[in-house]
């Protein structure tokens, strides 16, 4: 682990698998979870909590894990909630031709992503590090999110990826694709921004 703490493209790429794994955790856990009760908001509280609950404590955050885990929780409906305020606003103040292009195209559901992963990630990383770490999270979490953006546009035009993923959860039952492509957005993004801000402050001291 110290010859991955040494190596600042490593690291990243480790820090980023763990916001991955923790992340995927927390989502199947929450996609079962609105399976049996149909509570998304809770089921948000779990994504959110849990994911940056395990992915402290898989980075030894100490101290800091009890507030990441409460600012995670709320955080995720919290983007959710300014996403959809943001688009929804936006798109009654746009002519209905191009917000019906916005739409069609799924251009409006990626930036939606794109903007609560940027919220979500700024939330987590000053439970961390302070507010010194909104601007670097906010970026970093927005740009990891656009493939997850792209993957719920594909999800909902019914591509075969879709399909094929719900085959492969299928243990799971018939979880919302939807909902995990977020949360993995959000845990990829927080993830590689805590690897990224770490090895900057590493650098800058050296």
């Amino acid at each position: 682990m110290s010859e991955v703490r040494q190596n600042s493209f490593a690291y990243m790429l480790w820090t980023t698998l763990l916001g991955l794994i923790a992340f995927l955790i927390s989502g199947l856990l929450s996609s079962v979870y609105l399976l049996l009760t149909d509570d998304f908001i809770l089921g948000m509280l779990i994504s959110g909590g849990v994911g940056a609950l395990l992915l402290g404590l898989s980075l030894r955050l100490g101290k800091k894990i009890m507030w990441m885990t409460v600012t995670g929780a709320f955080a995720l409906p919290l983007s959710l909630f300014i996403a959809f305020g943001v688009f929804e606003g936006l798109g009654s103040l746009l002519p209905a031709s191009v917000s019906s292009i916005f739409g069609s195209a799924g251009i409006a559901d990626a930036m939606a992503i794109m903007l609560m992963a940027a919220v979500f990630g700024a939330a987590v990383g000053t439970s961390i590090f302070g507010k010194k770490a909104i601007r670097l999270f906010s970026a970093v979490s927005a740009i990891a999110a656009i493939p997850f953006g792209m993957l719920v546009v594909a999800f909902n035009s019914g591509a075969d990826i879709k399909n094929e993923l719900q085959l492969l959860l299928s243990a799971f039952g018939s979880i919302d694709l939807n909902n995990l492509a977020i949360t993995l957005a959000n845990g990829v993004g927080t993830g590689l921004s805590i690897g990224i801000f770490r090895k900057s402050k590493q650098n800058r001291a050296a």
